[in-house]
């Protein structure tokens, strides 16, 4: 029972108000955190606090998700990589600039919730010391330091202070750093306070790729992006489809699979898209129309190509990043093709942020409808569902951007 007696004490000395310096290690460090949490949320009410405290010291003892000892010449170091798939890509560009700064010898874990074929083709640049594991294999695998991406900042879970100190000089600093930004941030940590990170990147001019490294320790700037390897046999694989010809625009309805919604209000109004459509094959009639994507949401007439899951994951690949064009919402696959081509796309932001999820290369569009920079996440988990301003599905902010409009702007790309 030792591994739960010291934090319990180091609890009570807190709670006290006489705390005596106890250095931070693999033991206190996500404890601190949350104790922080705990105090900031129900105030001088002592007896919710050591309640709350107690239970989180019994769930992560009998988890057991942090338990392992071990012992050898290179340090695990485990990323837990939640979200959907443009969140993994961002999470890449972090990861690149992180292995830059090791000066020890490493192993990386990163655990996802997402297709683990996927998510590997993904890292494949990676792959001389990167492992990519299902999130249900965290109990089994040892581990020296996990550091968590919940959205938008890094949170270090948990790390072996002595055994890391003896490795490397860049992890602890990196780690005392965080646990600093965690600390004077700690209430914009609560699972419900996605939208106020947001506003937090706003406030200290940092984007969705620069807002990893809230500590500048990393030196990520807004041009860094996750290493992805072209796929390869790209030109059997557009002559298999038709596609050889490079001229054909992307487009895709739909949203992340884990999703639990069934619809997002990130989407264009079907009509809309549909008229782009229409619009697109009237004036460039040499261009093919392909729908890409796992799912849809609704049907199109006037398109040339539905692939909608009918790619394996290298083939859609080959194809998003060579079409002249790709049209979406702000979603994962412009994340995607940002990262692996860096070639243009026509992205609407509806209530998503130009300012921090934007590229430059890229036409963003957004309509003058709402003042606010964005709503993502204002509401919590229901904010795909209805817009938060009128809980209307299809927000006035996607519905007031007119198909003409956006067929203006990419003619000045064909």
């Amino acid at each position: 029972m030792w591994r739960i007696q010291d934090p319990v004490r180091y609890a009570i000395q807190e709670l006290t108000h006489n705390p005596k310096p106890i250095k931070m290690n693999e033991y206190f460090a996500n404890f601190h955190r949350q104790l922080i949490i705990y105090k900031q949320r129900f105030g001088k009410n002592y007896a919710k606090i050591s309640w709350h405290t107690l239970m989180y010291l019994f769930r992560n003892w009998f988890g057991g998700q942090y338990k392992f000892r071990r012992y050898g010449d290179i340090v695990n170091i485990g990323f837990l990589a939640n979200g959907g798939f443009g969140d993994i890509v961002l999470f890449g560009a972090y990861l690149d600039k992180f292995i830059k700064k090791l000066d020890c010898p490493y192993k990386i874990h990163v655990f996802t919730q997402q297709s683990i074929t996927s998510v590997k083709t993904l890292f494949t640049a990676y792959k001389t010391n990167t492992e990519i594991h299902s999130r249900r294999d965290l109990r089994k695998t040892p581990l020296d330091l996990l550091i968590s991406f919940n959205f938008q900042f890094p949170e270090i879970y948990f790390y072996r202070q002595k055994y890391i100190e003896q490795k490397s000089k860049f992890l602890p600093s990196y780690i005392d750093a965080t646990n600093k930004f965690i600390t004077k941030y700690s209430y914009l940590f609560e699972p419900h306070q996605i939208f106020n990170q947001q506003i937090l990147l706003d406030i200290i001019g940092l984007n969705r790729i620069t807002g990893m490294d809230p500590t500048l320790t990393l030196g990520l700037t807004p041009d860094d992006k996750m290493n992805i390897l072209p796929p390869s046999g790209s030109a059997d694989i557009l002559k298999k489809f038709g596609l050889e010809s490079g001229k054909f625009i992307t487009f895709s309805y739909d949203f992340d699979v884990l999703n639990n919604s069934k619809t997002s209000i990130r989407l264009w109004p079907h009509e809309n898209l549909q008229t782009l459509i229409k619009l697109l094959k009237a004036h460039y009639p040499e261009y093919k129309i392909v729908q890409l994507g796992i799912t849809s949401i609704a049907d199109f007439t006037d398109i040339d190509l539905n692939l909608v899951n009918k790619t394996s994951f290298t083939e859609f690949l080959a194809i998003l990043s060579t079409s002249k064009l790709h049209f979406d919402s702000e979603c994962g696959m412009v994340h995607l093709r940002h990262a692996i081509c860096g070639e243009k796309s026509v992205v609407l932001h509806g209530p998503t942020s130009i300012s921090t999820k934007g590229y430059s290369e890229n036409i963003n569009i957004c309509s003058n409808v709402c003042k606010c920079a964005c709503c993502e996440w204002l509401i919590g988990g229901a904010w795909q569902e209805h817009c938060a301003k009128s809980d209307s599905p299809i927000p006035a902010c996607m519905q007031s951007i007119l198909p003409q409009d956006v067929f203006e702007k990419i003619s000045g790309v064909l």
